[in-house]
């Protein structure tokens, strides 16, 4: 790996990425950390244990862990950013199972309401001509607020 983060231990890259960011006034909103291939690449296997090393710097941190499992599902969320919409500023995230089969309803809705609890999300369906359906991951955008008109219990 040619970076200046390259290190042994993943608490050491994480400390110099946050030394560098702090020097240039970066300010990390909603930090975790994951692993960009999440164990998908067969050519670059992460490390036995991944998993629980990065679980075990997020708690260092006080950060977001982006890894959920439960009954079965292993997912992971990853927070890309906020986004300016109708619906005002919303964060827009991708949920999708570390072993890239698809998720239904039920399990999609677990993995957000256990991060998001309390908070409302839209799912959009584009037209055909801006699809993007190249994997199974879920594009959520987590609301600031509950959207009027959407609740259907009122």
């Amino acid at each position: 790996m040619g970076t200046l983060y390259a290190t042994e231990k993943l608490s050491d890259a994480v400390d110099s990425v946050i030394a560098s960011a702090e020097r240039i006034d970066v300010t990390f909103r909603n930090p975790s950390v994951y692993y960009l291939s999440d164990g998908q690449s067969k050519d670059y296997p992460p490390p036995d244990g991944w998993k629980d090393m990065i679980h075990s710097e997020c708690e260092r941190l006080g950060w977001n862990d982006v890894y959920w499992e439960e009954d079965g599902v292993d997912a992971y969320i990853q927070e890309i950013g906020e986004r300016y919409t109708a619906f005002g500023t919303v964060l827009y995230i991708k949920v999708r199972r570390y072993d890239g089969g698809p998720m239904g309803w039920e399990e999609l809705y677990q993995v957000y309401s256990d991060s998001y609890p309390n908070s409302w999300a839209v799912r959009a369906f584009p037209p055909h001509c801006e699809l993007v359906n190249d994997a199974n991951v879920y594009h959520l955008f987590v609301l600031q607020y509950e959207p009027g008109g959407l609740n259907i219990r009122r």
